[in-house]
């Protein structure tokens, strides 16, 4: 019979991180001046210019890769992996259902932080309306569509940090690849592939009026590949005993 995962083993190496990122989370909530917001038009176009994205996205994206490393570093360590392939878990419930577990957690603080954040964000533009009427009528951002970039974008994070650790078996190698991917893409790449970045919207132009643009299209499918990718690859080694 298969035995669950215990949910302590997990608790016990993130429960720090998780801790500072749900402080984080709420001090970004309740402090309106980091969703100030600008409106203008671009080719007929709502476009509102804030920094939710920097704070929800790229700041954010370093605690839950700290976290998602330090549950699964062990699972893809050689010496680990041969131990823990020892017991009847399973492929599913070692990596598919602790990656749910940490999904879960991780948007639990989370959802609530981005709806508040863009609360906040529409109450900006209306003052700015206020002060600026000769823009004449522009629409308030739909919350949903920033929750399904963030959402889509933190299950990414999560899974190629799963993938990477998958890959490259060491946590540190996945955390200096990670902030090195963030560095170019904060100082470079939002310049030469503005649409389809990770971070889109927290360095350039965000777009808060489509519910899925291009870099979302494209995180949701890598993720989706990642994730079957390291699952059947994972099983197949099981089965094959190959360390």
């Amino acid at each position: 019979m298969d035995r669950k995962w215990p949910l302590r083993t997990d608790i016990l190496v993130c429960w720090k991180t998780y801790i500072f990122f749900v402080l984080y989370l709420l001090f970004i909530s309740i402090n309106r001046s980091f969703a100030s917001t600008t409106v203008g038009w671009s080719n007929g176009e709502p476009r509102a210019l804030n920094s939710c994205y920097i704070y929800l996205q790229f700041i954010s994206c370093l605690f839950i890769v700290s976290i998602t490393a330090n549950i699964f570093e062990e699972t893809f360590r050689t010496e680990s992996r041969q131990y823990i392939q020892t017991f009847p878990l399973g492929t599913l419930r070692i990596i598919f259902f602790r990656y749910l577990r940490v999904i879960f957690f991780i948007l639990l603080p989370y959802i609530p932080s981005v709806l508040m954040m863009f609360t906040h964000a529409n109450e900006s533009i209306e003052e700015y309306l206020s002060l600026f009427p000769n823009i004449g009528h522009f629409p308030l951002i739909n919350p949903l569509f920033p929750l399904i970039h963030c959402i889509i974008s933190v299950n990414f994070y999560v899974i190629a940090t799963i993938f990477l650790l998958f890959v490259l078996k060491r946590k540190v190698i996945v955390l200096i690849l990670i902030l090195s991917y963030c560095a170019l893409e904060a100082t470079m790449l939002h310049f030469m592939f503005p649409k389809y970045v990770v971070f889109r919207g927290a360095f350039n132009t965000p777009d808060f009026y489509h519910m899925f643009p291009s870099n979302i299209i494209i995180l949701f499918f890598v993720s989706l590949a990642m994730l079957i990718y390291t699952l059947s690859l994972y099983s197949r080694n099981i089965k094959s005993g190959v360390s």
